[in-house]
């Protein structure tokens, strides 16, 4: 870890952590439940933090964050959970 490394990825986090505070509003937008509140979102946040910290010394090339692409299907098909298979290897 460089500083120079760490300033070139500074702004992915800040694009990352501003993407995430829109998914979690506006999941609960679509869902009809009052926005979080702002404890919960710097829990979540934080969470996502340690997530891809952890992510990161196991060698992953991703970080843990929210996908707004999930919370777009929500919003088209209106299903909020959908049962999926868990494979074990």
């Amino acid at each position: 870890m460089t500083v120079p490394g760490v300033l070139a990825l500074l702004p992915a986090v800040i694009v990352s952590i501003i993407e995430s505070l829109g998914d979690y509003y506006a999941v609960a937008r679509l869902t009809g439940v009052p926005p979080p509140p702002p404890y919960a979102v710097n829990r979540a946040v934080f969470i996502e933090g340690v997530g891809s910290i952890f992510a990161a010394a196991f060698g992953t090339a991703w970080g843990i964050t929210s996908f707004s692409s999930n919370i777009g299907l929500i919003g088209i098909t209106k299903v909020l959970k959908e049962p999926s298979p868990t494979f074990f290897f």
